[in-house]
This record gives structure tokens, C-alpha cells and sequence, in this order.
């Protein structure tokens, strides 16, 4: 069985290239290590190292196998110091930006979901835009967004969470109000449509332009909305029709209803984080979303 402790006495070699230099840098003698290390590579079924009289080198699957030792240790030390924090009751806040279209099901199921196994940990939820989340993120004001990707920021990484296909909300009395079977974009043409605005987040509005463009036709747009709320709105005010995202649905107008399109676009939703963000918080909070989402 691997041991972690030959992870670590085999890093340490590896940097010093000298069993003896390792040996005492890890206040050893030097039998016991060349012992772990020779174990280590009975194990492994290969040389990580090619020894000689006067020196030793790593082999090419020894230097695949240091990245890998690097790797675990420092996962193996970040989520130790998690799990020490937990413990102490020292992890207890974590700050969330929001998209508006998370918060009929899925903000309040990993809400739910998170104060179950993580009593302690304080959430924080404020709802902002994609691109307004973007800027908190690298501001350190929020520790994780939930947003619409993708992004053109390297400093901020992203893990799909939801794709979700695009329907259309429309007036009870719109002339295709009753109808049963999935409708065309094309047949929209002709109509009002209440957008969320571009610089909102350009990937939604991305998303219905590409939708418009399979019907054919490039929208007219003439009002828009940031919320989901306030576009339904305007749809029951018969201001429009729009193009929302399955979950929108959940909102229940008496003046609108929803139906399903035969063209298919999707909006993915995201999870988002500062690569340089070290809250400790945040780490655990990836690891809860993708238990949900697997």
C-alpha cells in the first residue's frame, strides 16, 4: 500500500538529489529513507531515480510521478487545514454572488443542501450580474459567483453546473397561448422582445440572439430588463415577448405562460472563483457543488 509519508520522503530527494542531504533535511538517517524510497518503487514497478557512484537523477516516469507527489501533498495540506478549521469553528463565512435566474431552484437547493452537512458555515448571498460578479470576484467583495460563463478573465476560474434549453413566456391571450406542441423561433418574428441588457452579461444576450438567429431573423429589441421577475412583468403587461431560461418558469404570473421551442439553445450556469482567492471556505464550497451535481 502507498504511504503518504513516502510521497513526502520521495519529494524530498527528488529536490535534493542527494539521499544524504535528504536524509538529514528530514532528520533521518539515510538507511531508513533509501528503504521507504526502494519500497516506493517496488510498488510503483518502476526506477524513479537513476542512481550512479557519484550521483542520482530522476528518471522520465520519476518526474512525472514529482508533479504528482506535489500535487496530492498540497491538496492533502489544504484540506487538512479545512478540516482543522472546521473543527475549531473558525470556518464560518463565505460571501456568494448570484445570477437571477438560480434563485427559484437551484440557489436554494445548494443553500439547503450546504446548512445540512455545514451548520457552521456562515453564507453570505447578494445578487449581482455576470459582469458585476466578475468584478467582486477579482475585488475579493464575493468569494464565489454564480453566473453565466463563459469568461474572458484568466484569473477566474468556472465549473459548469447547469445547462438549461430557452423557452418562450407570452401573454394568456397571446395567439399561440394554447397551443400544445413545442413552437418555431420563426414565428416570433414579428414581435416585441424583452431581453436582459448585453453589458448585464453578454452571454445570456448571446444566447437569445443565437436563438433568434435560428428562427432566421435578428430581434427587435425595444425594452429590457435585468431581472426575471420584471421581464415576466412586462410580458403580463403585454409589452413583449421574451426568451427566458427553463427555470424561469417557476415564476408564476396568472398573465403569462411558458412553452417549450423546437430550436434548441441552452444557458449554462456556472460556478466562479478567484484563482487567488485563499479562503479556505471556498474549496469546501466546490467540493459540496460537485457532490450535488454528480
Amino acid at each position: 500500500m502507498l504511504e503518504i509519508k513516502q510521497l513526502y520522503y520521495f519529494k524530498i530527494v527528488a529536490e535534493h538529489l542527494n539521499f544524504t542531504k535528504a536524509a538529514k533535511s528530514l532528520n533521518m538517517s539515510q538507511p531508513p529513507l533509501s528503504y521507504q524510497i526502494k519500497k516506493l518503487e517496488e510498488y510503483l514497478g518502476v526506477d524513479l531515480f537513476n542512481r550512479t557512484n557519484k550521483y542520482i537523477t530522476l528518471t522520465e516516469a520519476g518526474k512525472y510521478f514529482y508533479d504528482i507527489s506535489q500535487s496530492t501533498l498540497s491538496n492533502l495540506e489544504n484540506q487538512i487545514d479545512i478540516v482543522k478549521q472546521i473543527g475549531k469553528g473558525e470556518l464560518y463565512n463565505l460571501k456568494i454572488g448570484f445570477g437571477g435566474s438560480v434563485v427559484h431552484d437551484l440557489l436554494p437547493e445548494i443553500i439547503h443542501y450546504v446548512k445540512f452537512k455545514y451548520p457552521k458555515l456562515e453564507l453570505t448571498v447578494q445578487q449581482y450580474t455576470t459582469a458585476q460578479q466578475v468584478l467582486a470576484l477579482k475585488n475579493g467583495e464575493i468569494d464565489i459567483g454564480i453566473l453565466v460563463p463563459p469568461l474572458n478573465d484568466l484569473s477566474i476560474n468556472t465549473l459548469s453546473i447547469r445547462q438549461e434549453e430557452f423557452i418562450v413566456c407570452l401573454h394568456k391571450n397571446h395567439p399561440f397561448a394554447n397551443k400544445t406542441e413545442p413552437l418555431s423561433v420563426s414565428s416570433f418574428k414579428n414581435e416585441c422582445i424583452i431581453t436582459p441588457p448585453n453589458e448585464a452579461g453578454s452571454s445570456y444576450f448571446d444566447g437569445i440572439i443565437s436563438l433568434c438567429k435560428l428562427g432566421g431573423f435578428s430581434p427587435d429589441i425595444t425594452l429590457s430588463a435585468q431581472e426575471q421577475h420584471t421581464m415576466v412583468s412586462f410580458v403580463a403587461s403585454k409589452l413583449g415577448i421574451s426568451f427566458v431560461p427553463y427555470s424561469t418558469s417557476r415564476i408564476i404570473n396568472k398573465n403569462v405562460v411558458y412553452k417549450k421551442l423546437l430550436e434548441k439553445v441552452y444557458k449554462e450556469t456556472a460556478l466562479a472563483w478567484n484563482s487567488t482567492n485563499h479562503n479556505p471556505a471556498v474549496h469546501l464550497f466546490i467540493s459540496i457543488i460537485k457532490e450535488i451535481i454528480t
